[in-house]
């Protein structure tokens, strides 16, 4: 006679293949502890779901009265979260409770199986608080839920019988014991798993900010910064220092600065990033370079060492700073005191000076006086009076420059002036053998301005040109044009001109371009300043070996239209 197989065609019984997510166990016949703990690991099951499917196989398997977990929330306060199931499939009772002095806490603390009667006369139940019933006597089990040496909790058994289990159903209780133990155990790594990632991803995003942040702050710097490592390799680098050389700075990174950033083939000469690399030092060098053939930039070089945990450099940052404007300043600042100590010289031996020269003038006036004077006598003492007035003039202009002075201007004839500078200068002209070529403009109107002053230009411009001059072929070419309510005032030279390096600092005070002790390098600063008073400027052209051009535009305006904030810019 066969026997009809509870069990289905694949081996599993049908009531645990019924199974859901409600967790409804339901078991007839024999329990197959072993399809049991498969299920259990089923990843799709809550672990709510495994532990009812657990103590609800044992339960019914062994007879029970009920069965109840205690989960550790708080292992120093020992603090528990506590389930009961007793007749039902599901939850009975659940609540949070801190242990007291009893059998349960020893089952906890000692971390081994506990089986006890629970009797009035049993010393190790404390019926208050182990919450046990005294009146109907109970077999009690407690067994420590323990998995990869964690202390997870207890599960605590109440027998309806008082005799012990066979040793089958013993091993089967403490088998699904710790298939409990290891699902509540990897239950919890998975919760903590979660935290973390949550944590992590939360971190992510707070350190994307903050690189952003970072990032931001790094590009929006003026100063070129970039950080390298020990093989000189590019770490970092801004914005700032990449549009120098016209990349993006991801197209610079890894890249070996001096290659990418200088474009050589071997580290910079003086570059100290090797001891800041080698003792950890700050360092700070200055370096020039050229946008132009004449215009130099000078760079402010610092670097700072990057140390790792044990205090040793590792990587270096760099910050360049444009330190042009500040060198200029600082330049004029230098000029501004030489200026002072000039105006203090100037105002010294004015009196000494003036003295002489008056002197000098009234006796040639004295002279012109007399009849028996012939016709190049008179010319002569004419030319001392007025080389006498000129010089009055240069020391007066030597102290109004010192002294910021402003001029006095009045209805002037440009060219009227060109005429006086060139008479003055006839006897030097005749000496040194130039040529001078005159295209003065006719019926230009009259310019507001000083005529003492512009003469002082062009006496200086022609001066200039002549001493530019060092070959046979010693031509000055001075024009005069009016156009467009604008002055403009030529002086060429056929001289050696003037280096591209050079052009852009021939107006300071007291740089020259002639060997020394045949200049001062006042001359053009005074005809610079001069000019801006009129309300002008002036340009040049130089061409080595060709000669130099000199241009002088003035506006043709009224004093009370011209601004005065124009003066000195």
């Amino acid at each position: 006679m066969k026997t009809k197989n509870s069990r289905g065609e694949d081996g599993f019984p049908p009531q645990q293949k019924q199974l859901n997510s409600d967790a409804k166990p339901y078991f007839e016949g024999d329990l197959d502890l072993i399809q049991i703990a498969i299920s259990a690991q089923n990843v799709q099951f809550k672990i709510d779901e495994i532990e009812l499917l657990i103590l609800n196989g044992l339960r019914k398997f062994l007879d029970l009265s009920s069965m109840t977990i205690f989960r550790v929330e708080d292992e120093q306060d020992l603090t528990f979260n506590v389930k009961v199931i007793t007749d039902g499939p599901f939850w009975s009772n659940e609540y949070t409770t801190r242990l007291q002095p009893g059998l349960l806490q020893q089952c906890f603390t000692m971390g081994q199986p506990i089986l006890a009667l629970n009797t009035p006369e049993n010393s190790i139940f404390n019926f208050q608080a182990d919450l046990f019933p005294s009146s109907v006597p109970q077999l009690v089990r407690a067994f420590p839920l323990i998995s990869n040496e964690k202390k997870i909790g207890f599960l605590v058994v109440i027998d309806k019988k008082t005799s012990h289990l066979n040793v089958f159903q013993e091993k089967s209780l403490l088998f699904l014991t710790q298939v409990l133990a290891n699902a509540i155990y990897h239950d919890q790594l998975i919760q903590q798993f979660r935290i973390a990632n949550a944590d992590l991803e939360a971190n992510r995003w707070d350190l994307l900010r903050s690189r952003n942040t970072l990032r931001a702050l790094f590009d929006s710097i003026p100063s070129s910064i970039y950080i390298i490592n020990k093989e000189f390799d590019l770490v970092a680098v801004n914005s700032s220092r990449a549009e120098r050389v016209n990349k993006a700075p991801k197209d610079l990174v890894g890249k070996k600065c001096f290659i990418a950033l200088f474009g050589r083939d071997d580290p910079c000469p003086g570059c100290l990033a090797s001891e800041t690399l080698l003792h950890g030092n700050n360092t700070n060098r200055t370096l020039r370079g050229w946008i132009m053939p004449d215009r130099p930039v000078d760079w402010d070089i610092a670097t700072y060492p990057i140390k790792n945990e044990f205090n040793d450099p590792y990587q270096v940052i760099f910050l360049e700073q444009d330190v042009t404007e500040k060198r200029r300043m600082e330049a004029n600042l230098t000029q501004s005191e030489k200026l002072a100590a000039v105006g203090q010289l100037a105002a010294g031996v004015a009196h000494e000076i003036n003295n002489p020269l008056s002197a000098i003038i009234a006796n040639a006036q004295l002279l012109a006086r007399d009849s028996s004077l012939n016709a190049d006598q008179v010319e002569a003492v004419e030319l001392i009076e007025e080389a006498g007035l000129r010089a009055s003039h240069v020391v007066r202009e030597l102290l109004g420059f010192a002294r910021k002075e402003q001029f006095n201007f009045e209805p002037t004839d440009l060219n009227a002036t060109i005429q006086s500078a060139l008479s003055i200068l006839q006897f030097e002209i005749m000496n040194r053998s130039v040529e001078i070529k005159l295209d003065l403009a006719e019926e230009m109107p009259l310019l507001d301005g000083n005529k003492d002053y512009l003469q002082g230009i062009w006496l200086n411009l022609i001066l200039n040109a002549m001493d530019a001059l060092d070959h046979s072929e010693k031509i000055i070419t001075i024009t005069s044009q009016f156009d467009k309510k604008e002055f403009r005032v030529s002086v060429a030279d056929t001289g050696v001109g003037i280096p591209p390096d050079r052009i852009s600092r021939i107006f300071e005070p007291f740089y020259t371009t002639k060997d020394p002790g045949r200049g001062t390098g006042l001359g053009l600063s005074v005809i610079h300043r001069t000019i801006k008073q009129h309300g002008g400027f002036i340009t040049v052209d130089s061409q080595i070996g060709k000669g130099t051009v000199f241009t002088v535009i003035l506006p043709y305006e009224s004093r009370q239209s011209r601004n005065p904030s124009d003066v000195e810019r």
